[in-house]
């Protein structure tokens, strides 16, 4: 175990901060220890869009468990963290233990569901519904009400324009849900209030999140 202690490498990383980019060699197997990760695909015109987000209940592992040598992914620092970086070699021996690999293989289940349901958001449901589902899975995976997050960062994580998450945001201060204070600084007031406004995606996933935490004996 001391071994392959010295064989992980920790990170600390910004809001902002890419951790991979499309086409990188995959040099490593990411796991958040604090904090947000986005996992993006690029389209036209060097737009992205987020597909999932990643915190401490998984890891950012996929082109290893098949085998490619290259990412179609982007993986940027939603908020700030930090996380452990394990290289190929020690990721494949550690998926020869039983309990490690069903511990994979469970948050492969929740990322899959994940995927479905952030491209059905992103694709059938209303803006405002999509920004508060994406708001309510960061605080999960933070732990905390508060968090830096300007709007034109999350503008560009979910490839609108900057006056729509200004317009939502507003809207949202004024039910006193949320304050936004002028550094991008986002609270969360009432979670309850924003619970009942999501869709129904958010609720798939947080049951799904819920599972495999309880399945892996909490945290």
């Amino acid at each position: 175990a001391k071994r392959s202690t010295w064989q992980l490498k920790h990170v600390v990383f910004d809001v902002g901060e890419q951790l991979w980019t499309i086409d990188a060699p995959v040099s490593y197997a990411l796991f958040p220890l604090r904090g947000v990760v986005s996992l993006q695909v690029s389209g036209d015109r060097g737009k992205r869009a987020d597909i999932a987000l990643l915190g401490r209940e998984g890891c950012a592992e996929i082109p290893l468990l098949l085998g490619a040598e290259h990412s179609h992914m982007i993986a940027t620092g939603f908020t700030a963290g930090e996380a452990l970086l394990m290289p190929p070699e020690l990721f494949a021996t550690f998926l020869r233990d039983a309990g490690f690999r069903d511990a994979v293989n469970r948050y492969m289940r929740l990322f899959l569901v994940m995927l479905q349901q952030v491209s059905c958001c992103n694709r059938i449901h209303v803006i405002e519904k999509t920004i508060i589902g994406r708001l309510l899975l960061i605080q999960d995976r933070t732990q905390s009400n508060s968090f830096q997050l300007t709007q034109a960062f999350f503008a560009d994580i979910l490839g609108v324009r900057k006056a729509t998450i200004s317009r939502v945001a507003g809207r949202l201060q004024a039910q006193g849900t949320i304050r936004y204070d002028g550094r991008g600084r986002l609270t969360i007031l009432d979670r309850r209030q924003l619970e009942r406004q999501a869709c129904s995606c958010y609720r798939t996933i947080k049951t799904e999140s819920e599972n495999l935490i309880a399945a892996l004996g909490g945290f």
